[in-house]
């Protein structure tokens, strides 16, 4: 997905200025601008973003301080169009970083500014940024919106570069998202017809590949590798290093399916050479796993391994930097919102400062007044008791606004620890206690008798911390507002045996009947995987907390307009204290279960905001060792 969001961005990096230099002729030339002691401030703040554009790649901190630094200049000469592209050049490199937080942030600012001066091509650049970001987070809809949004202004405009790469975007969203391959053709025909290849250098590329692609997800390989060998030729021509490999490696894949596998293996090992010579681990991952499959089916079993090993090696670096990813964008949410809620309390602060500054002028006034008309002195005292009145009930109404905000800012913080001390604690712990496991059979030192038992709690042990991964990553989206509620009619008792099948090896384990009385008819008008995940948890905790051969019992009933679904135990309950701290995030916990099943108490979070989410709501009825009965009401549909 970078690899194909960084073709998308270089075209426009380098057409406001020095369109006829090559990357290392243009940094050269700005850097020489730049010493011109007789240069303009207007001019010094255009080439400062153009040289960011330029070296993001190599020196992505220094384009991020000739950015910010521009912007500053920008805005003390109050130069509009500085300041959105200012912004823009921010959205681009906090992008390439991948904060999409900050970068959408940036790319927000400068359409306002850049409607402001009227400059459609920036306004279509800007939306396109916004839609790639859509695109990285899979919310597809929203990135096709803002694709047809900067699309339109090109044609309005008639940008040609722009309306070929808007149409291959476009394009690109119906071959791969939509599975719909011959709209997707007809667009990127219309596409390349717009695109000469010389002046769109990577947009060419860029869309002669993805017609490639269109053609392989028809089947027809003919094709696909007569449109594959032209975007090879492409980006030989012009020295594409990141296309040479992605193009070899579709080669691969296609003449794989057509049966020529010499043909295949060649390719394959070309683009897995220039992969690691660039370190691409999204390319490296694709081509071992490739070149495994294509061993293995040569019988070479030896190289096959090999390839497996190295993909997997890659796919690891690229689930750390995923992981890494998401919670610097977590992070930097939080502190987005820190600094809004900062900003209005200040705002705040100042009015009532005003405020209490306009009623002293206003009783100096009429002291003033009162001291020359004294026939008024008592009308005016009426009038300044009044407004005094009023501005009092201002300032005890806006301090306790004031107080309730920092309240939440508080909430906030301590939410945002919490989240952070389960991901050090409740991830890492576990990890090391598996890679010392892990070191101690690569080394040999453990017996067969050892490994035996060993192997059950590692499993275990993988499991927790693949649920509590899971839990943290859905949580940790639903705060970023990236999960949309689709709701729609669900049969509770559907997806009840869906996830009762989940768990009967868990069950069988311990021995414990899990029996579903939920009506085949019960339905309810909410979000299929947001009721999945919350019955999900609760029957995992219900088996987590039952003794051997306990039961779990699932139930539904109608409540006036709501149908009240419940999942309970024979399992050792809960004191009063522990049900009142138990959906709350400054106060949850979690404890084990009855077979020493670890937990972090994230889940029954997570069923909260997500019962909360579809106009539902979740409680518990338990006593100590009399088991517990959670209780999720949802609107019926």
């Amino acid at each position: 997905m970078k690899r194909r969001w960084i073709i998308h961005v270089i075209f426009w990096c380098s057409s406001w200025l020095f369109q006829c230099y090559g990357q290392s002729a243009a940094i050269d030339s700005l850097k020489h601008l730049l010493r011109n002691p007789a240069l303009t401030d207007t001019l010094a703040i255009i080439y400062r973003i153009e040289l960011a554009y330029q070296i993001n790649y190599a020196k992505t901190d220094t384009a991020y301080v000739l950015a910010t630094d521009a912007l500053r200049l920008a805005q003390q000469k109050k130069y509009t169009k500085g300041i959105a592209r200012a912004y823009h050049a921010l959205g681009y490199i906090h992008s390439w970083q991948g904060n999409e937080i900050k970068a959408l942030d940036s790319y927000l600012k400068s359409i306002p500014l850049f409607e402001t001066v009227n400059d459609k091509r920036g306004l279509s650049v800007s939306y396109s940024g916004i839609a790639k970001i859509y695109e990285q987070q899979q919310q597809i809809n929203q990135a096709l919106k803002y694709y047809q949004k900067a699309y339109a202004l090109a044609v309005e405009s008639n940008f040609k570069s722009e309306i070929a790469q808007q149409l291959g975007n476009i394009g690109v969203i119906y071959n791969q998202y939509y599975h719909r391959p011959d709209t997707a053709l007809t667009l990127l025909k219309r596409a390349i017809q717009g695109s000469d290849g010389s002046n769109n250098q990577w947009t060419h590329t860029f869309l002669l590949e993805n017609m490639g692609y269109t053609y392989y997800a028809k089947k027809q390989y003919t094709q696909a590798i007569q449109i594959f060998s032209q975007a090879l030729a492409h980006s030989h021509q012009y020295n594409q290093r990141l296309n040479q490999a992605s193009v070899h490696k579709a080669l691969a894949l296609t003449f794989r399916d057509q049966g020529d596998l010499p043909q295949s293996m060649r390719h394959a090992l070309t683009a897995m050479d220039i992969a690691r010579e660039i370190k691409d681990n999204n390319l490296i991952r694709g081509c071992a796993f490739l070149l495994s499959t294509l061993y293995e089916r040569t019988r070479n079993f030896e190289k096959a391994l090999m390839y497996q090993r190295i993909g997997e090696n890659a796919k690891e670096q690229i689930y750390n930097t995923e992981k890494t990813r998401i919670l610097n964008n977590t992070q930097t949410k939080y502190d987005l919102e820190n600094q809004q809620r900062a900003i209005a309390l200040l705002n705040k602060e100042k009015l009532l400062q005003n405020q209490e500054l306009e009623q002293k002028t206003f009783e100096r006034n009429a002291s003033i007044i009162g001291s020359i008309l004294i026939t008024i002195i008592a009308g005016l005292f009426y009038l300044n008791f009044r407004h005094q009145q009023r501005n009092n009930t201002l300032l005890t109404e806006k301090t306790n606004e004031i107080a309730s905000q920092k309240e939440q800012l508080l909430t906030l913080n301590a939410t945002k620890d919490k989240l952070f001390s389960i991901v050090s604690h409740d991830i890492r712990s576990p990890l090391n206690s598996m890679e010392a496991t892990l070191l101690l059979l690569e080394e040999g030192s453990l017996s067969s008798e050892e490994l035996a038992i060993i192997l059950p709690e590692l499993r275990k042990k993988v499991h927790t911390t693949s649920d509590l991964l899971a839990n943290i990553l859905q949580w940790a989206r639903s705060q970023m507002e990236g999960i949309i509620t689709q709701s729609e009619p669900i049969l509770v008792w559907e997806v009840a045996c869906e996830q009762i099948n989940s768990f009967q090896s868990a069950a069988q384990e311990k021995n414990i009947t899990i029996t579903n009385l939920i009506a085949p008819g019960a339905t309810v008008f909410a979000d299929r995987n947001m009721v999945a995940l919350i019955l999900r948890n609760l029957i995992s905790n219900a088996i987590k907390f039952t003794p051997q051969g306990g039961r779990v019992t699932l139930q539904a009933e109608m409540q006036q307009s709501h149908l009240v679904i419940s999942v309970q135990d024979t399992g050792k309950g809960m004191t009063h204290e522990q049900k009142s701290r138990l959906f709350d995030m400054k106060t949850h916990f979690s404890t084990h279960g009855t077979a020493n099943e670890a937990g972090t108490g994230l889940g029954l979070l997570l069923c909260k905001e997500f019962a909360e989410k579809n106009n539902g709501s979740i409680w518990v009825e338990s006593e100590p060792n009399r088991g517990s009965r959670f209780f999720i009401s949802l609107p019926a549909a």
